[in-house]
């Protein structure tokens, strides 16, 4: 069965409706090194996508549920969470029910041993 908006989004593209809104991607890079998230970003899309290593477990395959996770319950906007691996994580936007943006700080990358040179 074909409906109309199948016919249109074949012409013209995707159609949204009024209930539907565009998410955006899933994760956007910042100048400065951080990273803004989607709550229902997979976690091992993230850690691909930014290097890391969170955590992911069958309570927590999102970033809104390791959020979750970390914080004992859905967190409040401006949390400030930190998981094993070093990275904070920042609540942008919640709901009640759901942790919708995050911001990433990536942990800070160990500095290179700077090799003593003997002297001539």
């Amino acid at each position: 069965m074909v409906t109309f908006e199948d016919l249109v989004e074949e012409l013209v593209g995707d159609a949204f409706s009024e209930d539907e809104a565009e998410a955006g991607p899933l994760v956007a890079r910042e100048a400065d090194g951080t990273a803004i998230v989607r709550g229902d970003a997979p976690v091992r899309e993230v850690n691909r996508e930014l290097g890391l290593d969170l955590e992911e477990t069958d309570g927590a395959t999102t970033i809104g549920g390791l959020c979750a996770k970390l914080a004992g319950g859905i967190p409040n906007p401006n949390a400030r969470l930190a998981a094993e691996d070093g990275t904070v994580i920042v609540v942008l936007d919640a709901t009640p029910r759901a942790v919708e943006r995050v911001r990433i700080l990536p942990p800070p990358r160990p500095e290179a041993p700077i090799e003593a040179t003997a002297a001539p």
